[in-house]
């Protein structure tokens, strides 16, 4: 229950329509506050010592002028966030597009001006002018001049904002922080003990299939050792958080029950959220391959930005850091008598390793500069590395000098080169070089 709130808060925040709703919502609720405080002559203490003149065609031509100018920034506001949001789909990667739709600043400036034009239509539809029920608007008035004051202070935020967000390093930092954050969730959590996988016997086992295709955005652990515990058995999955699965294919195996029927196969499956899109909600490949994405993209004819490369290998190596030094969970999940419950494949530095510099290393033959800082990133991880992920880095560097290759036909380049490979090599071996 628990990762489906994270997964509808997660799709709540990348919109651009929940916060703008709540703040016209609010801003319906003043109106109706405001007209009625108006409507019963209870002004605020001072309020009518430097507003008392005023009139309510007076208000009502103020309150017409703020709703036809905040409509009209309003539109401005989205052509400009569609214009950003095309501009990071081609520099960055479609895949980076929601990062920029989590902006709270693009959501507040969006709900700002349209929640100050609902506000002045519901305060017009109360005025009465030229007849027996007209009332002094002066609560609404100051209510609607303090709107103003914070739509300019908004806007000029947002386009701060804006011409911020839309820089290379701002990304990559964002994109980091985010990694960050489901290392320290996923993979540095208290450690769970190994455990044999219980065999696949036909006789006691029931298939587990996808309910849908796509890609498997979190999977319900506590739920699915919960059922696995109420039927004494124990769920094996093939998949985790980032496969893609296809519609009635086998996604693993429930072992325990000999009867088949008392089990509802399609329970256990239910527990896997499956949607068109990958999530960082559990997936750390996820994370670790929009910044490739943004590498690649720099590195590539059309953009040809080696120095934004550099600065996603810098991070990236920053990222494994911690996972490099860790002993990363077993993928077991035990009920709390202690019982394994069920297995998931596992996420290993190796296989991070590889979602971190494979593409990068496969599309830089002949870039000296980005082999150089790949090799100085895996000389920086290899200190405090555990046995296992040595070797990972090991394998790395090994791999990395095929790319000493005759595309680097400067010596002295060829010669760096070689010299950061053995320092690599030494680091990882745990020599000093």
């Amino acid at each position: 229950m628990r990762r489906r709130i994270a997964l509808f808060w997660e799709r709540l925040a990348s919109s651009f329509w929940f916060l703008p709703i709540l703040m016209t919502a609010a801003s319906i609720a003043l109106a109706m506050t405001s007209i009625g405080v108006d409507n019963e002559g209870a002004f605020l203490p001072g309020v009518e010592s430097w507003i008392w003149s005023v009139r309510p065609e007076s208000a009502q031509l103020l309150l017409s002028i703020v709703a036809t100018s905040t409509i009209s920034v309003a539109g401005v506001v989205f052509s400009i966030t569609i214009v950003v949001l095309t501009l990071a789909s081609s520099q960055y990667g479609p895949r980076l597009v929601k990062n920029f739709m989590h902006d709270r600043w693009t959501q507040f400036a969006l709900g700002s001006f349209v929640s100050s034009f609902t506000y002045c239509v519901f305060t017009l539809s109360a005025l009465r002018t030229g007849t027996d029920w007209a009332y002094t608007p002066r609560l609404t008035v100051v209510v609607t001049l303090a709107l103003v004051i914070l739509d300019v202070g908004v806007l000029i935020i947002f386009i701060h904002n804006i011409a911020v967000a839309i820089q290379a390093s701002t990304v990559i930092q964002r994109v980091f922080r985010e990694l960050e954050a489901i290392v320290a969730s996923t993979l540095l959590n208290p450690q769970r003990e190994d455990a044999p996988v219980p065999d696949a016997d036909p006789e006691r086992t029931t298939p587990i299939t996808a309910h849908a295709t796509g890609n498997v955005r979190s999977i319900d652990t506590a739920g699915l050792v919960d059922m696995a515990c109420k039927l004494d058995g124990v769920v094996v999955l093939d998949v985790k958080p980032g496969s893609f699965l296809i519609e009635d294919a086998e996604v693993g195996y429930f072992v325990g029950v000999r009867d088949d029927s008392e089990i509802d196969s399609g329970q256990l499956a239910s527990k896997l959220s499956i949607g068109p899109d990958r999530s960082l909600t559990q997936d750390c490949e996820f994370a670790l391959e929009q910044l490739v994405e943004i590498a690649l993209r720099a590195l590539s004819p059309g953009i040809n930005d080696p120095h934004t490369a550099l600065e996603c290998i810098d991070y990236l190596g920053a990222a494994l850091s911690k996972p490099a030094a860790a002993t990363l969970p077993s993928g077991v999940y035990r009920d709390p008598a202690g019982v394994p419950r069920l297995f998931i494949p596992t996420v290993t530095f190796s296989g991070l390793l590889d979602s971190a510099f494979n593409e990068i290393r496969q599309h830089s033959r002949g870039n000296v500069s980005v082999n150089i800082r790949l090799l100085e990133q895996l000389e920086r991880l290899a200190p405090k590395a555990t046995e296992t992920a040595l070797r990972s880095i090991l394998e790395h560097a090994d791999l990395l000098s095929d790319n000493l290759d005759e595309r680097i036909t400067a010596p002295r380049d060829l010669d760096d080169l070689k010299r950061r490979y053995q320092r690599a090599r030494l680091a990882a071996q745990g020599t000093a070089p």
